[in-house]
């Protein structure tokens, strides 16, 4: 049975989650967060894990050659920032090789934290190939949660580092009351003095 959450932001995103423990293959977690400017869609990214990962992104640029890139950025206050944040204290810059696209960064992500801010890039430089597939412009697949040699990753601490990331994702968008870490609260502290110096 699918446990659904939907938790609207103070800026009027919208992040939904469906977690599912008696699929096939185990654990289904995936989060859908809608990033809405004055009562319309702007963009979105869903982040999944399953027995693989996936990451898409979409906005109506999908559609529009010229554009190879989309951004989508996380601060302090968004609930996804302090995962996002640990899945960076291994590698940052965290660039992560589609595994469905053949050749070397044609299609990927860009994890970075810069100045307090968290940018998920996507990023699509097959737009002249006869087989480009704008429908999954944005889409980034990683073959298998574990070693896997059909997989671009070679470094497993990266595929260890993602479970964890959607572990600690769904303990804090699915429970009802998150006791703070240290690292969070320093981060908090870090923005709201930030904050005070403009």
């Amino acid at each position: 049975m699918s446990e659904l959450k939907k938790i609207v932001l103070s800026d009027g995103s919208v992040i939904s989650t469906k977690l599912d423990k008696d699929v096939y293959c185990g654990h289904f977690f995936s989060i859908n967060k809608r990033y809405i400017i004055n009562g319309k869609l702007d963009k979105s990214i869903k982040l999944s894990m399953w027995d693989d990962f996936s990451f898409e992104g979409y906005s109506y640029d999908k559609y529009n050659r010229e554009v190879e890139d989309i951004n989508f950025e996380f601060d302090v206050n968004d609930p996804l920032y302090f995962s996002l944040n640990r899945l960076l204290m291994y590698k940052n810059p965290l660039v992560i090789d589609d595994d469905e696209t053949y050749g070397i960064m044609r299609k990927y992500m860009e994890i970075k934290k810069d100045n307090g801010i968290i940018t998920i890039k996507m990023s699509n430089k097959t737009v002249n190939d006869k087989d480009y597939d704008f429908y999954h412009k944005w889409y980034i697949f990683i073959k298998n949660i574990g070693s896997d040699s059909r997989s671009k990753i070679e470094d497993d601490n990266i595929k260890y580092n993602l479970i964890n990331f959607f572990r600690e994702s769904e303990e804090l968008l699915l429970s009802n009351y998150h006791q703070i870490t240290m690292d969070e609260y320093l981060e908090i502290k870090k923005h709201d003095e930030k904050i005070l110096r403009k």
